[in-house]
């Protein structure tokens, strides 16, 4: 694979193999770093196992946490520097290479699972299936190499900065917007599908994939000194950031959500016993476990200020998206200790 790229590139591979070597190690203490990446590997397998067990449905929510994660390597000023060092002509093929080697355990998977089912499943399971499977590979392969495109300075429509409903002041919402608006467009785009062939779940999917985007705004810390611009205390300057938080996040699921709430009105959902009232239920009680999530992580990004979150806190940040209950214990945690790190700033 890699005697399509020059000597460079290969030096570049392995110079980000080792720099995301040294990271794992400094993000893994105490433990080895071998074994995290044992747990993360089994993480990840367990999760696809779960998820595919779960829902017939589940190609569109893999392929689209897929390309969540590929996404990172959107970043503008990352991808200049690629663009300096390798030229406009070698710039493609890099991001093209680094995007499918992101989309590979996902790829990886869906091949073994088609494979699984050949072999145990074949003469019960219809064509059309392992066509459509197989279809979800290559699409998965397409839309991951179709991200390289982004943040392309040779491309005029892609440079021109994308409008945002929010204004300037959380910038978390221009940053993250600006990087992940693609995603959004494939969550309206799961809503249109669930609408058009009367599936819920995937509906609901749709609701809560913005919940899976808007988290990742809440990563990455700002410097010291944007926090001591405000002159708030603590708990005030956690309030605004989750009001603020709340308001945009609203934005961008209300489409979702009024557009199901008139299909389910219209009784285009179908499920046994379950009426148009239980419906609504369900959306309301999703929304508030996305907003519980959301705090969550908007606590747990300054309950180590001014260091980014570690091991400790990544952790209990899983913990609570695969048990949500927990969330009721975690949010007091997290937010005493961010009014106690914020303490020496605000």
């Amino acid at each position: 694979m890699f005697d399509v790229f020059p000597e460079y590139f290969r030096e570049y591979l392995k110079l980000q193999i080792t720099l995301t070597m040294r990271k794992i190690y400094e993000f893994s203490q105490p433990l080895n770093s071998y074994f995290f990446i044992f747990i993360l590997i089994s993480l990840f397998i367990f999760f696809s196992i779960f998820l595919f067990n779960k829902t017939d449905n589940a190609l569109y929510p893999y392929i689209f946490i897929s390309l969540c994660f590929t996404s990172q390597l959107n970043e503008k000023n990352r991808n200049d520097f690629i663009r300096i060092i390798f030229g406009k002509s070698n710039y493609l093929k890099v991001r093209m290479a680094e995007n499918l080697i992101f989309a590979a355990p996902f790829i990886l998977f869906m091949l073994f699972r088609l494979v699984i089912l050949g072999i145990f499943y074949g003469n019960e399971i219809e064509l059309t299936k392992y066509l459509r499977d197989f279809l979800a590979i290559v699409v998965l392969i397409v839309l991951s190499i179709l991200l390289s495109f982004f943040n392309n300075k040779s491309s005029k429509t892609l440079n021109k900065p994308i409008p945002t409903p929010f204004y300037k002041k959380p910038f978390e919402f221009i940053i993250g917007f600006r990087n992940t608006f693609f995603l959004f467009i494939l969550s309206y785009f799961l809503t249109i599908m669930a609408i058009k062939v009367g599936n819920f779940n995937l509906g609901v999917f749709s609701l809560l994939s913005i919940f899976l985007i808007v988290p990742s705004y809440y990563i990455y810390l700002e410097s010291e000194y944007f926090v001591l611009l405000h002159s708030l205390t603590p708990k005030k300057f956690l309030i605004e950031k989750m009001n603020t938080a709340f308001l945009f996040t609203a934005y961008l699921f209300l489409p979702i959500l009024i557009s199901l709430i008139i299909f389910i009105i219209n009784n285009s959902f179908s499920i046994d016993d379950i009426n148009v009232f239980q419906f609504l239920k369900i959306l309301l009680a999703f929304i508030l476990v996305g907003y519980s999530i959301l705090t969550m992580f908007i606590l747990a990004k300054y309950s180590n200020f001014p260091h980014e979150i570690g091991l400790k806190e990544v952790m209990i940040l899983f913990i609570g998206v695969i048990f949500p209950p927990a969330i009721l214990v975690i949010i007091p945690y997290f937010y005493r200790r961010s009014t106690y790190r914020l303490g020496g700033y605000l």
